[in-house]
């Protein structure tokens, strides 16, 4: 009797789960659309502020091989969204999103195939094949932008108090751009020549341009992510220990200063003359990175990094 109570409590439990991510994955919302000429718009609401990482995924397949082909530099944002070149047209793909909220847990959508749409979601991104880019208010992403952007531009209706949109005549349409980062009006256009503007932002640069309104915007800059890569000339091997590897050090005169991980000089080695030389990690006194400059006559070669690992 015993034992079936445990089965029966610990398939409760698995339900419980189980319903408990559906519900989950259910209520982020994120949708897939063919902008045409070779673009596809994906864009989502996004109900957690919590969320700390955000993916978009592709496959040939609805179900695994899945890749990740753009990941969020805000993922906490209400509405984001970005434009991808698929390459093939006549290829069906999948997409999908996968996000990471606070303490660990993550999740995946359902996968969604590509919609056909001349026409965008309100708050969704800015492209050339919006009819006259002219959007409904989005609450979500306006609440947002009132928390992001600096209040002493701001009146009520998200209409911004500058003297360059207050001095037009009555009736005539304008367009706010902010700055994204500094929380700042940085131009007001005329709406006629807002779709010029968001276009040149889509096909010249990585910026991301947002609609609020149909009289405001975000403009998001492109952050490209630092990705280290070991050096081919100072590196760590499999045991831990430093190779240092110059093959013309015949040719040129080296010296190579090492510094802690807050900049603080460690030591020097001046006129290397083999090849390659094996530092042992003792000389470093501790695990984690250290930083070094390679000069090659005089002149530096390289700013980089490696790094020791602990001992257990």
């Amino acid at each position: 009797m015993k034992g079936k109570t445990l089965s029966i409590f610990f398939v409760i439990a698995i339900i419980f789960c189980v319903s408990k991510t559906v519900a989950q994955t259910n209520s982020f919302d994120f949708s897939v659309n063919d902008l045409g000429k070779g673009k596809v718009q994906v864009s989502w609401n996004n109900p957690y502020e919590t969320c700390v990482q955000l993916s978009v995924q592709r496959s040939y397949d609805s179900i695994r091989l899945f890749q990740t082909i753009f990941t969020a530099q805000s993922p906490e944002l209400p509405t984001n969204g970005f434009v991808y070149n698929v390459g093939d047209q006549n290829v069906k793909m999948y997409y999908r999103v996968f996000y990471v909220l606070e303490g660990g847990n993550y999740f995946f959508t359902h996968s969604k195939a590509i919609l056909a749409s001349s026409l965008q979601k309100a708050g969704a991104y800015i492209n050339s094949s919006s009819e006259n880019n002219e959007f409904k208010t989005d609450e979500i992403f306006r609440s947002s932008k009132m928390r992001r952007v600096n209040p002493d531009i701001i009146i009520s209706n998200l209409k911004a108090n500058h003297p360059s949109s207050s001095a037009k005549p009555v009736g005539e349409k304008l367009v706010n751009i902010y700055f994204h980062r500094k929380d700042s009006l940085i131009q007001t256009v005329e709406y006629s020549d807002f779709k010029r503007f968001s276009d040149s932002i889509l096909s010249k640069t990585k910026d991301t341009l947002y609609a609020i309104d149909r009289y405001d915007a975000i403009l998001m800059p492109y952050i490209p992510i630092n990705v280290w890569k070991p050096s081919e000339y100072i590196f760590t091997d499999h045991t831990g220990d430093i190779t240092i590897n110059l093959k013309e050090v015949k040719k040129h005169n080296y010296r190579i200063s090492f510094f802690e991980e807050d900049k603080t000089p460690l030591f020097e080695i001046k006129h290397l003359k083999e090849p390659e030389l094996i530092l042992d990690k003792e000389n470093f006194m501790h695990s984690g990175w250290f930083y070094f400059e390679l000069f090659e006559d005089d002149k530096l070669k390289e700013k980089n990094k490696f790094f020791i690992a602990k001992e257990f």
